[in-house]
């Protein structure tokens, strides 16, 4: 049986196996975007449309999108503004299914990827779940992806948009993604994390899931620890900041001061050079993305 959907929008059918409508913004790739295409076409059976919203100047993509018209149940959208956010939020309007997904344009899905999401929300009932991420590099995968966690309202919610899927009048109800984050926006990371934030505030009975089942492939941005992973986690931790002024609920601040805390320690610890300097510019970047939200929130005129 399903748990209580109480407080959810109306208008979502339960009783059949959720569908999925997975949108993709892209910018500036095409191999890596035919990738991701040619994985969807060997999933395993699930009613599901792919929504590409193309964020080129030109028409690079329609002649690989043509190769994949035969085998996938594929939108084009083309549009002159970018943004990450914009495009997920676009492509949501465009959606013909009760699920949205948002897959990253240099990832590729398992073949049992969308079938298992399609599981977890028939049987879990969550307004949102989000898995977690392979790659081809070394070591550990990263503390909040090595167990599942279910969160509930005033939980700060790890969130790996790659494999994200949301309840679409959810998603609608609560404004889409906020277009002040994630790539392209003025404070590029934490958008999940976000969205889900706000859908459980919005909807007090509503749980979102993180599964260690859902998994994806999704190239690593760091180790090596070179001067684009210091900046990416620079761009991290701005993000990171930037949501703790938004929600600034206490139990979210006393999870940042804690990752802060760590970061701080392994940037004087590590015997590796460029990981000291990486996780400094995360604690840097999340000093500075705090400040930086709280003074454009100050200036923002009332009402």
């Amino acid at each position: 049986m399903r748990p209580d959907l109480q407080g959810y929008p109306s208008g979502v059918d339960t009783a059949d196996p959720p569908r999925v409508s997975l949108i993709v913004a892209t910018v500036e790739r095409t191999d890596t975007l035919a990738a991701l295409l040619t994985s969807l076409s060997a999933s395993q059976p699930v009613d599901f449309e792919v929504i590409v919203v193309d964020q080129n100047p030109d028409g690079r993509l329609t002649p690989r999108l043509a190769h994949f018209q035969p085998t996938l149940s594929l939108q084009h959208i083309q549009t002159p503004v970018r943004g990450a956010n914009r495009a997920r939020n676009l492509g949501a309007q465009y959606a013909r299914y009760e699920w949205l997904g948002f897959a990253d344009d240099d990832c590729r899905y398992r073949p049992d990827t969308l079938k298992i999401a399609q599981e977890l929300i028939a049987t879990q009932g969550p307004v949102a779940v989000s898995g977690v991420f392979d790659d081809d590099g070394p070591g550990p995968r990263p503390e909040w992806a090595r167990r599942p966690r279910h969160y509930r309202r005033a939980s700060l919610p790890d969130v790996c948009e790659s494999v994200l899927f949301v309840q679409r009048a959810a998603f609608l109800a609560v404004g889409g993604f906020d277009e002040e984050f994630g790539p392209g926006a003025p404070f590029p990371g934490s958008e999940g994390a976000d969205l889900v934030i706000r859908l459980l505030d919005a909807f007090p009975h509503a749980t979102a899931d993180l599964s260690l089942q859902l998994r994806i492939w999704h190239p690593i941005k760091g180790p090596p620890w070179d001067a684009p992973a210091a900046d990416r986690l620079y761009n991290l931790g701005f993000g990171s900041g930037a949501l703790v002024a938004k929600h600034p609920h206490f139990t979210y601040r006393v999870r940042f001061l804690s990752r802060w805390t760590r970061a701080m320690l392994t940037a004087v610890s590590s015997a590796d050079a460029g990981k000291r300097e990486a996780y400094r510019r995360w604690g840097v970047g999340f000093t500075h993305g705090w400040t930086e939200y709280r003074r454009r929130r100050a200036a923002r005129p009332e009402g």
